[in-house]
């Protein structure tokens, strides 16, 4: 059984890891004027709701 806790700390401590990388990559590359020239940021569309 303390082998299994063992695991998943392991396993959360990696995720952690993880989004941290990914969240860093992410600012690193909307910085990223080549990037940004072939992935201009996408406009947000708004939906328009029709009220009678």
């Amino acid at each position: 059984m303390e082998n299994l806790y063992i695991l998943s700390e392991t396993l959360k401590g990696g995720l952690r890891e993880s989004e941290e990388f990914v969240v860093e990559l992410k600012e690193r590359l909307e910085n990223n004027m080549i990037f940004r020239l072939f992935f201009p940021p996408s406009r947000r569309r708004r939906r328009v709701i029709d009220k009678d």
